[in-house]
């Protein structure tokens, strides 16, 4: 049904992975391809847990290799249709993976997403919507570049992949693949904002996007504060 792709490299995250794989409600069959981008990564250890769970590959790629090329490569080893991209920061609630499908299937696009979000700043301990007002909604043109689709919530055919790859970039890989796929002439689609968190680490040395947390809260509204956001989230 869904292969799950996660690129990392920082050790501190291995659990975060895990756990939202563990927590998805697939409709169907679902297997993890981890992706090691960093050479001091042992690899022992996340095979170690990847034994604990069902249909888990460990890859390891040498570190001078992109995150668009991580990823390109990572689809090789997928052996489902549809392909998910999640980041190994952020979190992914129960019904992500399921929603996702729903959209692919009754839209009838190859790759939807999300332009809405929710974003939990770890310094404030505040939930916040980004981008309001973008959900359920398509995006076909190039044009629409305020309804682009957060790169950590990418889902997709997998055929897809053959037709416009990742660029071999580090930093806007997800953008330019969004730019290359609608000029290819295909409509994307922005899910619910729900079943999803961009987390802002405190430690801004753990993110590698440019954007910083000022202009993210500025673009976002209150929706609640507290440490158990994620709790309130699943309820939405």
């Amino acid at each position: 049904m869904i292969s799950i792709i996660c690129c990392t490299n920082r050790s501190v995250n291995m659990e975060n992975i895990f756990q939202n794989y563990k927590r998805q409600q697939s409709p169907g069959k679902m297997e993890l391809i981890i992706v090691l981008n960093r050479n001091s990564l042992v690899v022992g250890e996340y095979k170690r847990k990847a034994n604990q769970h069902d249909d888990v590959t460990i890859v390891q790629l040498d570190e001078q290799l992109t995150l668009g090329e991580c990823l390109n490569k990572a689809v090789k080893f997928a052996k489902y249709d549809y392909i998910a991209k999640f980041d190994d920061d952020d979190y992914y609630g129960p019904n992500y993976i399921q929603e996702a499908l729903e959209a692919l299937k009754g839209q009838n696009v190859p790759l939807v997403g999300k332009s809405s979000i929710y974003i939990f700043f770890e310094g404030k301990r505040e939930l916040r919507l980004y981008n309001s007002g973008k959900e359920n909604t398509a995006v076909s043109s190039i044009s629409e570049r305020t309804n682009f689709l957060a790169g950590s919530t990418f889902v997709m055919e997998k055929e897809l992949l053959s037709k416009v790859p990742f660029r071999h970039l580090n930093v806007g890989e997800d953008y330019y693949f969004q730019y290359d796929i609608l000029n290819q002439h295909y409509t994307l689609y922005s899910t619910s904002a729900n079943n999803y968190v961009y987390c802002r680490s405190k430690d801004k040395n753990n993110h590698t996007s440019t954007v910083n947390d000022s202009d993210l809260y500025k673009r976002s509204i209150p929706i609640y504060k507290g440490l158990d956001c994620l709790s309130y989230l699943n309820i939405l």
